[in-house]
């Protein structure tokens, strides 16, 4: 071979020693911190978040909600909320269901059963965020899958990915 087939050859090694140095740990989407040169993992956004709780009120009831929240790249975009209201006392119960007012909002369904024996009112609420308008959206519900993390906190919360 030629010196200049060495210089070559030599030149084509380089660049792809380069390129497996450079652009192949680029290629599984994780970035280097480069401080402590650690590979830092991105976060992987859930599809759903499920979350339970039991909510503190004045109603002399024992308030259990479920919700899950659905997250499109890094948006809520839908959410699913149940609350269950057992009443301590027929009064209570009573009370409680005949002041129930649903209002029609677009982009949210309120639909609400009732077990009278049980004194049970189980309200099931159903957002379609991408359709309600921005005064119809409560100002803390979470937008954003940050913020949903936020508002959950302190809730026994699933992701599912």
């Amino acid at each position: 071979m030629s010196k200049s087939a060495d210089m070559f050859v030599l030149g084509i090694c380089i660049i792809l020693l380069f390129l497996f140095v450079y652009f192949l740990p680029k290629l599984d989407g994780n970035v280097r911190n480069s401080a402590s040169n650690q590979e830092i993992v991105p976060e992987k956004i859930p599809v759903t978040y499920y979350c339970e709780r039991n909510v503190d009120t004045t109603l002399n009831a024992t308030i259990k909600q479920k919700a899950t929240y659905t997250i499109k790249d890094k948006d809520v975009t839908y959410a699913l909320i149940i609350r269950t209201y057992q009443f301590n006392t027929i009064e209570d119960y009573t009370n409680y269901k005949n002041n129930i007012n649903v209002e029609e909002v677009e982009g949210i369904t309120v639909e609400n059963t009732f077990d009278d024996d049980a004194m049970v009112i189980t309200e099931t609420t159903k957002k379609d965020i991408t359709k309600i308008s921005a005064g119809n959206l409560e100002s803390n519900f979470p937008k954003t899958y940050d913020n949903l993390l936020i508002y959950t906190k302190g809730q026994n919360c699933k992701a599912t990915y």
